[in-house]
């Protein structure tokens, strides 16, 4: 791959922080993102870490209330000369489950399948909407080539297939073909087109989806929906780029 100055990135991490301060994900950052220049780095993220069923069962997980500040994330990542932290929000998330109206709570507090006892796409296509108006207002947002974004417990095991993406094109890398939303990118109009109003299309959405179908009312559907509305194109590349940190038991 050749690497010039225009492809310059900016990755937003969106999500609850989980294993965010784990040695591997950062070293990733270095190894598979760095040679494209210092990385702009922004956070949208809530103060209660979170477990996914794969970070262990939840009943017993002693991390899931651990509370994460905006103090401590700039802390640790300045230590890396390679990474520029340009924008962290920290938001409550009890103030904003609290806060849902009764539709949205409702589906949050839906189990889906055995993965978990609430429906997680609730908060975080809220986040993807924050993200992308606040990415709107940067003045220099021109500058990327590509916006990627993934959630803060996943590090890159793999080089992005393909910097030189089209206008409207989103990429992804995933061997299950739809799984979506572990890493994915495109140019920031098009990444600002596909999430400006997922959130408020998430009712939407949602009811979109036929009931035969219930089971797969996930984020990974959803994004693939709200690309369809807002006609983005989508490439998959059938390949490992990112992978999940566990918490280590």
């Amino acid at each position: 791959m050749n690497i010039t100055k225009r492809d310059m990135i900016s990755l937003v991490l969106i999500g609850q922080m989980r294993t965010w301060n784990d040695s591997i994900i950062i070293n990733s950052y270095e190894k598979y993102l760095s040679k494209y220049g210092k990385i702009d780095l922004y956070i949208f993220t809530w103060n209660k870490i979170g477990y996914s069923f794969n970070h262990g069962n939840v009943d017993k997980h002693s991390k899931k209330n651990d509370i994460i500040t905006d103090a401590e994330i700039r802390e640790y990542y300045s230590q890396f000369p390679f990474i520029n932290l340009k924008y962290v929000y920290v938001e409550d998330y009890d103030v904003f489950i609290n806060n849902l109206d009764a539709k949205i709570l409702n589906i949050y507090n839906t189990p889906f399948r055995t993965v978990s006892k609430i429906s997680t796409c609730v908060p975080i296509q809220y986040k993807y909407q924050q993200a992308a108006r606040y990415l709107i207002d940067v003045s220099d947002l021109h500058k990327y080539s590509n916006i990627i974004i993934t959630r803060p417990d996943m590090s890159f095991v793999d080089d992005l297939p393909e910097i030189n993406t089209k206008e409207d094109f989103i990429y992804y890398n995933c061997h299950c073909v739809r799984c979506f939303d572990h890493c994915w990118y495109g140019k920031p109009t098009t990444i600002i087109k596909h999430l400006c109003f997922i959130f408020d299309n998430f009712i939407t959405n949602y009811n979109s989806i036929p009931e035969y179908n219930a089971l797969n009312r996930d984020n990974n559907e959803l994004l693939h929906l709200q690309a369809f509305k807002n006609d983005i194109k989508l490439k998959v590349n059938e390949k490992q780029m990112v992978q999940i940190i566990f918490f280590k038991q």
